[in-house]
């Protein structure tokens, strides 16, 4: 986060509205998911995440911002190669 000037504040608003893009139910050793959300400046956000739904608790596996380069206009379907 640091690396990508991504405050926690930033993540934990994306995180409040996020939509899940992609899942990963066979990840281990708990599902994953890949959530795009907004930061209060509007800051689309890409976010995997992994639930233990037995804690629960939610882990953060990496974030980053989603560029047009990969993805469509909206960031919720990578671009064809």
């Amino acid at each position: 986060m640091y690396e990508r000037a991504i405050k926690a504040d930033e993540v934990k608003h994306a995180l409040l509205k996020c939509e899940i893009v992609e899942d990963y139910p066979e990840d281990r050793p708990f599902p994953s998911y890949l959530v795009i959300g907004r930061t209060k400046k509007r800051r689309p956000l890409h976010i995997v995440v992994a639930i233990d739904y037995k804690g629960p608790m939610l882990w953060i596996i990496t974030i980053y911002e989603p560029t047009l380069k990969e993805w469509e206009k909206g960031f919720k379907k990578r671009r064809q190669k």
